[in-house]
């Protein structure tokens, strides 16, 4: 079993302590032997190191400023507001005026800039006048165009490349990048491709800045190489010579050997003492940096809380034996961060060092396992027979995970949500197979908590799709398709209209309308219920401020109570429409207060401290806990439509119910039931002690003008 890599470095540090003694000692009969020939040739030799060291400066400062270039184009090209501006029928060309163009100038780190489409058709461009504005993609030159073609074919994996090219205002350094987006909130259109150009000619101004930083006296551009002064080629990415620049030589050599001659012999001594300090030294230093190289390898591909290799070293080895057949598995702990907040960090931490441990022994003999952050952990195996050995091996880390763990005094059993992936579906390099048991094991995380996901073409397809209704969500949003409907709540004794509760639709889809089961899991998975929620809770409070007296039910995400902005958000809210607080509820469920305890105190003690009102949702689908009533001091309880519909036929359902609501009624808590759907359970509701009733009986989920309308009609006519 591979836990992490180790050297031993005392050999390695003896052998070069040894070459650095021998290569000291060499270099000092070399001195001797070749003394009165250095001196002889020291001035033209002297001559010919400072052209070199120039060409190299001269040399450096081009791929420098290559490699700026480069940079600059990623800069502006990676960039949320370029792929929003430039990705619509007509180009935001005032923005890319005010953007791009105006930093087009001789002076500045560009003088040029373009945006072309993938054939290389320009669709607008800025230069400075002492540059000259390119019509043509042709107009950069043929190193450039292939170039840009050779990116283009790979510009969704590269970063934005830059080279010299020969263009119409002559040589120049030309740098192109997709533009794409810098983050999650924006989306490239699919299957369309604009480019960035920057261009900065290589203009006087420039080589005068190469001139007084690199001491090259009279550097020009010139087209033909230079017989006998020193000189670097120009090439362009075709490999194909576009120019040479030249330069003054300064012939040191002259001065630097009429001042060496009368010292040479005393030189000659502190050479010797020198090299025999040196070679010391150099052992010294050897055996100390091959020691700290050693520790520093370990360090780097070892996780320093439990010891395992750490994420660079498992992908090193999933590299290393992608051409067998493998299997990886990524074990992901459930609930481990609400265990982590209730028994300390300490505690947590020396629980997973707990659980490295057993990992380590249940785990196969050839295997890697290893530490890939917080409370993931991976499995490599591999050879024949690896589905078999990883079946076995996945059961073996389940069983070690039964067994309880203690933390202090505290007795605590863990599980674990587990994505597995192979090589053999298919073609798959290592990154495949990666990104496949990550795949996985979301799908486990979302769908199957606490299960064993293996990859398959099935659960791909499954998340593309969810991919595609979370981009389908995104421009829903942006093209206000949402519509938010409104389901009445009655009171149980007279039936009378006295609240709502607001539930978002999407009938305006442009695939046909899509139910809330259907997309709010994804819209919670990838963060879209944030914006959503919001949504329907500034609509709900603008439509039923036009309703006087009748309260407000709004559901809540728990994904949108772990937003720090969720309670500014609210508070926002209700400031600009207007609504009573007074008359606002909001509903959770006990998900949220299961992972996160402490932060959902938090949050509560701040909405009711704006004046509205909490109720817990959905009871009676999970723990039940009449304990969490009392401590975060809900104002309402609604039981949930899967225990009221056995309510009239189940004696044991209808005595829980009651229950329950005389519980809730002990703590002074009003309770609503939900999904009522005949008059027989409503009438039994009623005489258990509901104080409200909501469900299809009294009205379907509808738009806010069949409300007004429904709230105008008696009572009498209120059943749906």
């Amino acid at each position: 079993m591979i836990a992490a890599t180790k050297l031993l470095p005392n050999t390695r540090s003896r052998l070069l302590a040894i070459s650095a003694a021998i290569g000291g000692v060499a270099l000092l009969i070399i001195i001797l032997l070749l003394l009165q020939s250095a001196l002889r040739a020291v001035a033209s030799r002297t001559n010919e190191i400072d052209d070199r060291r120039s060409e190299e400066a001269i040399q450096g400062a081009l791929t420098l400023s290559t490699q700026h270039m480069a940079s600059l184009v990623e800069i502006n090209s990676v960039w949320d507001d370029a792929v929003t501006r430039v990705y619509v029928a007509n180009p935001d060309k005032e923005w890319l005026n005010a953007s791009y163009g105006a930093l087009a100038k001789a002076d500045k780190d560009y003088d040029g800039v373009y945006v072309v489409d993938a054939s290389g058709r320009i669709l607008w461009g800025r230069a400075d006048p002492m540059a000259t504005l390119q019509s043509d993609i042709s107009g950069f030159g043929p190193g450039f165009i292939q170039l840009f073609n050779s990116y283009a074919a790979t510009a969704n994996e590269s970063a934005p490349v830059a080279a010299l090219s020969r263009t119409g205002a002559g040589p120049a350094f030309v740098g192109v990048g997709l533009i794409r987006p810098s983050s999650g909130a924006v989306m490239q259109p699919p299957g369309r491709h604009l480019y960035l150009i920057l261009t900065h000619q290589l203009n006087a101004t420039l080589l005068s800045g190469y001139a007084r930083s690199y001491g090259a006296s009279e550097l020009r551009l010139v087209p033909e190489e230079p017989a006998h002064a020193p000189h670097v080629h120009l090439k362009d990415s075709g490999g194909a010579e576009i120019g040479f620049l030249t330069w003054k030589a300064r012939l040191p050599g002259r001065l630097a050997a009429q001042a060496a001659a009368p010292e040479v012999r005393f030189t000659l001594l502190l050479i010797g003492l020198m090299t025999a300090g040196f070679a010391v030294a150099m052992i010294v230093a050897l055996r100390h940096l091959s020691r700290s190289n050693a520790a520093a390898l370990v360090a780097a591909n070892t996780d320093a809380l439990t010891a395992l290799p750490n994420r660079r070293a498992f992908l090193r080895a999933m590299q290393t034996r992608c051409d067998e057949p493998l299997v990886i598995a990524f074990l992901d702990l459930t609930q481990f961060k609400s265990l982590n907040a209730s028994c300390g960090h300490v505690s947590g931490d020396g629980l997973l060092i707990e659980l490295a441990s057993r990992l380590l022994t249940a785990s196969p003999q050839q295997s890697v396992v290893a530490r890939l952050g917080g409370d993931l952990f991976g499995l490599l195996l591999w050879g024949e027979n690896v589905h078999a050995q990883a079946n076995a091996a996945i059961e073996s880390l389940r069983s070690t995970l039964d067994s309880p763990f203690w933390v202090g005094d505290r007795q605590v059993k863990l599980s674990a949500s587990i994505g597995v992936a192979c090589n053999t579906i298919g073609a798959a390099t290592a990154e495949d197979v990666f990104r496949r048991a990550d795949a996985a094991l979301d799908f486990a995380k979302g769908h199957a908590r606490g299960e064993v996901i293996w990859y398959d073409e099935a659960l791909d397809a499954s998340l593309h799709h969810e991919q595609d209704i979370e981009n389908e969500i995104r421009e829903g949003l942006r093209r206000n398709e949402f519509e938010v409907f409104y389901q009445p709540i009655v009171s149980a004794d007279k039936q009378v209209i006295g609240g709502v509760e607001a539930l978002v639709r999407w009938p305006r889809r442009p695939d046909g309308p899509l139910g809330p089961d259907q997309f709010i899991a994804i819209a919670e998975k990838t963060g879209l219920i944030n914006e959503i929620g919001l949504f329907v809770l500034r609509r709900a409070c603008t439509d039923i401020s036009a309703c006087p007296g009748l309260r407000l039910s709004v559901n809540v995400s728990p994904a949108q109570f772990l937003d720090p902005r969720f309670l500014p958000n609210v508070r926002k809210i209700l400031r600009d429409t207007g609504f009573p607080p007074a008359r606002l509820e909001l509903e959770m469920t006990e998900g949220y207060l299961i992972d996160s305890p402490q932060q959902a105190i938090g949050i509560i003690a701040g909405l009711k401290a704006l004046g509205l009102s909490i109720s817990l949702d959905d009871f009676g689908t999970g723990y039940s806990s009449i304990a969490y009533l009392r401590r975060y001091g809900f104002d309402k309880l609604k039981i949930d439509k899967s225990m009221c519909d056995d309510v009239a036929s189940d004696p044991k359902t209808a005595a829980l119910i009651a229950a329950t609501i005389s519980l809730a009624r002990a703590l002074d808590i009003p309770v609503t039931a939900e999904g009522v759907e005949t008059d027989e359970q409503a009438v039994m509701l009623r005489l258990a002690g509901c104080h409200t009733l909501q469900g299809y009986l009294f009205g379907k989920p509808q738009a806010f003008a069949d409300l007004q309308k429904r709230l105008l009609e008696p009572p009498a006519a209120l059943r749906a």
